[in-house]
């Protein structure tokens, strides 16, 4: 019998060793992303995060079903995520979109330990029955201290969600008013000749691009039941409008229009993924 169960014990060892690319994700945690998911999932890059929990939400606009897999610097898996109850709450209001509440909204986190320096991570988001649309991801748990401090990220977009044209939105909120102070800014880069930012979404000189202001009762976020978390002309928001081209990588970066201004924020985006359609 002790023989049984040492074999057991190192099979299990034997298979969460196995790296992300050569295993089968979906017998690690369910909802993983499979081979379809990591060709045409939209991928976004949490970068040098370092002691804190963070937590991914996402939403589907109409139909569309996401999920979730978090991975680590080494593209192995950390955690994954299809429908999560806790998360069917969950309702956005944007100037670019209306989005839930869902019982298939997905929803994972991790917590990043503070004492092995500065990490990254990669969130693929793909879709449940392998078909396109469009969703809103909420990364929250972070927060900035300060000017100087700036958080950064990336979307990497596929060839087919620059053919279907998905749409890329992008808003840092404060949902915490006003029991935190913080006005977030944010700003989003191509290559090295395209750069927009939005310090707030109330002065058109400080906020370039599309964008509105979201001192509105119509833009807000249910977290849980039906209480509204309003946004403010503090916060910022830059609408892209719809991908186009090659797959290409953005920068997306969240810090604090001044120095006294600090504390958490959450990060939304709007935008989809493009499947290729079933024969």
């Amino acid at each position: 019998m002790r023989k049984v169960l040492v074999l057991a014990l190192l099979a299990i060892l034997a298979l969460s060793a196995v790296p992300f690319v050569s295993a089968s994700p979906a017998a690690q945690f369910a909802g993983c992303a499979d081979e379809v998911d990591e060709e045409y999932g939209a991928r976004f890059r949490l970068l040098s995060l370092n002691g804190l929990d963070f937590q991914i939400t996402a939403v589907g606009v109409d139909d569309f079903d996401p999920t979730i897999t978090i991975l680590d610097a080494d593209g192995e898996v950390v955690t994954c995520n299809n429908d999560a109850d806790g998360a069917a709450e969950v309702s956005v209001s944007l100037p670019s979109i209306m989005a839930g509440p869902s019982e298939t909204t997905a929803r994972a986190g991790t917590n990043v330990p503070g004492d092995e320096g500065r990490l990254d991570y990669e969130v693929i988001v793909g879709s449940n029955d392998g078909t396109s649309g469009e969703f809103v991801l909420m990364y929250s748990g972070a927060e900035v201290f300060g000017a100087d401090n700036i958080d950064q990220f990336q979307l990497v977009s596929t060839d087919a969600m620059g053919e279907a044209e998905v749409p890329f939105a992008v808003y840092a909120v404060n949902l915490q008013r006003p029991d935190q102070a913080l006005d977030p800014t944010v700003s989003v880069t191509f290559g090295e000749d395209f750069q927009q930012t939005c310090f707030k979404s109330s002065a058109a000189s400080l906020c370039e691009g599309d964008h509105e202001d979201l001192r509105n009762d119509d833009y807000y976020v249910v977290l849980e039941g039906e209480e509204q978390l309003q946004m403010f002309g503090d916060d910022a928001m830059l609408n892209l409008g719809g991908l186009g081209g090659e797959g290409a990588e953005f920068g997306i970066a969240v810090g604090s229009y001044n120095a006294n201004s600090f504390g958490p924020y959450t990060l939304i985006i709007h935008t989809g993924v493009s499947y290729p359609e079933a024969e």
